[in-house]
């Protein structure tokens, strides 16, 4: 999943969806990550973990660990954008979007959210360039995100 958010009114550039994957990766920003990781951590739902794709635990948002990630994902985000834009992609975003709603509802942020929907045949390539992890042989859960999200969103 890809984010990418703007303040009310005001209008982002094009994206090159055609770009390598060196530059996808740019859009991946490593706080935003660190911030996911942590809360994930707490959760005992670690991005690698085996518990990964398990059921998040009930009202997690409103525990008071995450709630202190999330005040520093606000500080984060105001010192980053100040009056611009700001843009990223993680596919932990999907996860913890109850915790990204408080987020922009602080913010006075207006969301564009972009779901890409990707060949599972892809995302094993991809995956194995990436992490070295050959999923070939494997079942690839894709569309649990893709429901998570819809149904986070209405």
């Amino acid at each position: 999943m890809r984010a990418y958010f703007e303040r009310d009114g005001d209008r982002y550039g094009r994206c090159n969806w055609g770009a390598s994957f060196k530059h996808q990766r740019s859009l991946e920003r490593w706080e935003i990550v660190e911030f996911h990781d942590r809360i994930l951590g707490l959760l005992n739902r670690d991005y690698y973990g085996p518990f990964h794709d398990f059921s998040l635990p009930v009202a997690w948002w409103a525990d008071p660990r995450v709630f202190a990630i999330k005040r520093e994902i606000v500080a984060f985000l105001e010192r980053r954008m100040g009056d611009g834009y700001f843009r990223f992609k993680d596919p932990r975003t999907v996860r913890l979007m109850p915790v990204w709603h408080q987020i922009f509802s602080d913010l006075k942020l207006a969301p564009k959210i972009v779901l890409c929907l990707r060949d599972p045949a892809q995302v094993a390539r991809s995956v194995k360039a990436r992490d070295g992890l050959d999923l070939e042989n494997r079942r690839i859960p894709m569309a649990d995100p893709y429901g998570r999200l819809l149904s986070i969103l209405g």
